[in-house]
């Protein structure tokens, strides 16, 4: 693929499967320099629904490539899946559900290896659950699940969920979230300005931060684990009604958790088991 958008989507009902992850490969071809998003959706034609991604490895060629892209950016896209997918080597983030989305599902995917080369700060993310980017009238995405995700080894967060609202981690793991470009940090799962977002029987470990929650509205840890991770395995700042529930932090370098008023004032944490 050398175009702009390898697959574009304004249809209803559409579903791309493969043969399997590693077995059915999409990959960017050398050279290509514009912003590329493999697989995209647009909002042109009003919001669509019942997509379906399966079975699928998105490569995003990273280093042979000149510009930042997302393997798979869904947008304005209502009661969707992606199951079963491996996103790896974007020169951008994995998996985001951006502008727009509501009520997704994504289930057993893999996203790992990828490497921002921009300025400072502008971080790859393995899957991330954002509108981040969208400059008139964002619109949050709603009630999404990611559940048994893996994401490993990328240059920003392992899971990052901004501005979002209902978002539910169920099972996901993060691992190797290790950036080398300070004064920025790189955490397993990082929540930020969101609202109702919960992480259960999630685990954390050898990231900078397990579990990072930056002015969050009702956020629910339940049977997370984080550890050996750098600086903290738990990390509330200027979060708003925190509650963590028989969750362990066990030899993470720094601190277990951490628990600090910000940019907004610290409400309402609570710790239980």
């Amino acid at each position: 693929m050398v175009n702009q958008r390898g697959l574009w989507i304004e249809a209803d009902n559409v579903t791309i499967a493969g043969q399997g992850a590693g077995m059915t490969v999409l990959k960017l071809m050398d050279g290509t320099t514009e912003g590329v998003m493999m697989l995209q959706t647009s909002n042109s034609v009003g919001a669509i629904s019942h997509l379906r991604i399966a079975d699928l490895t998105f490569d995003g060629n990273g280093g042979e490539v000149g510009a930042s892209n997302n393997c798979v950016k869904l947008w304005n896209a209502e009661d969707f899946t992606v199951e079963r997918c491996e996103f790896t080597n974007a020169r951008g983030n994995g998996l985001t559900i951006w502008d727009g989305c509501k009520r997704g599902v994504v289930s057993a995917c893999y996203s790992h290896g990828h490497r921002q080369f921009n300025p400072p700060g502008d971080l790859s993310i393995g899957f991330n659950v954002s509108p981040f980017g969208q400059a008139v009238e964002p619109r949050p995405p709603t009630d999404i699940t990611l559940v048994g995700c893996i994401a490993e080894n990328n240059s920003g967060h392992g899971f990052g969920v901004y501005k979002a609202v209902h978002v539910r981690l169920i099972g996901c793991q993060a691992s190797g979230h290790v950036t080398d470009q300070p004064p920025f940090t790189s955490n397993g799962f990082n929540i930020d300005s969101a609202s109702y977002v919960s992480a259960s029987g999630c685990t954390s470990f050898d990231n900078q931060r397990g579990f990072a929650v930056y002015g969050a509205d009702h956020t629910q840890f339940t049977g997370c684990a984080a550890y050996e991770n750098e600086i903290a395995g738990y990390l509330g700042l200027g979060a708003k009604k925190l509650a963590m529930s028989a969750c362990h932090a066990t030899a993470n370098l720094s601190v277990g958790v951490i628990i600090k008023s910000g940019l907004v004032a610290a409400e309402v944490f609570t710790l239980q088991g």
